[in-house]
C-alpha cells in the first residue's frame, strides 16, 4: 500500500522493518505496518482507504477480545499468588506466561498480562 507522510521520516518497527518516508511522497507499506503507519500520521490513497478501514476493523476486535480475556488472565494471576508454586513467576517478579496460558488455555501475550497484572500488583502492595 501506498502512503505518505507530511515530513520526512524514518520509521523502525518492532518488528524489525523500517521504512524511509520523505515529506508527501508515497511510499510502499508492507500490510502488516499500515496500522502502525496510521497512528504516525501517514494517509493513504482513496483507492487504499478501504484496505485501511478492514485493518483497523481487526485491530479494534483485538482489542475487544483482549479486554474480555482479562478477568480470567486476572482470576489466574491471584490463583498463582495464593499456590506460590516455584516456576510461577520471573525472575523479574511477573507472572511466567507460559504457566499463565495453561491456566488460562489460551496464549497470553506480554501486552495483554501488563493491565490485569497492574490491578493485581496494586491490590497486594
Amino acid at each position: 500500500m501506498q502512503m505518505q507522510l507530511n515530513r520526512d521520516h524514518v520509521y523502525v518497527s518492532k518488528r524489525g522493518t523500517s521504512i524511509r518516508f520523505a515529506k508527501d511522497t508515497p511510499t510502499f507499506v508492507p500490510p502488516y505496518l499500515v496500522t502502525e503507519v496510521v497512528g504516525l500520521g501517514g494517509t493513504v490513497s482513496e483507492t487504499d482507504q478501504s484496505t485501511v478501514d478492514a485493518e483497523m476493523k481487526v485491530v479494534k476486535e483485538a482489542v475487544i477480545a483482549a479486554e474480555g480475556r482479562s478477568p480470567a488472565i486476572e482470576a489466574a494471576i491471584r490463583t498463582m499468588i495464593e499456590r506460590n508454586q516455584r516456576g510461577d513467576f520471573t525472575a523479574g517478579g511477573k507472572p511466567n506466561l507460559n504457566v499463565l496460558s495453561k491456566m488460562v488455555g489460551y496464549t497470553v501475550n506480554a501486552d495483554e498480562l501488563d493491565a490485569p497484572w497492574r490491578k493485581v500488583k496494586a491490590e497486594i502492595v
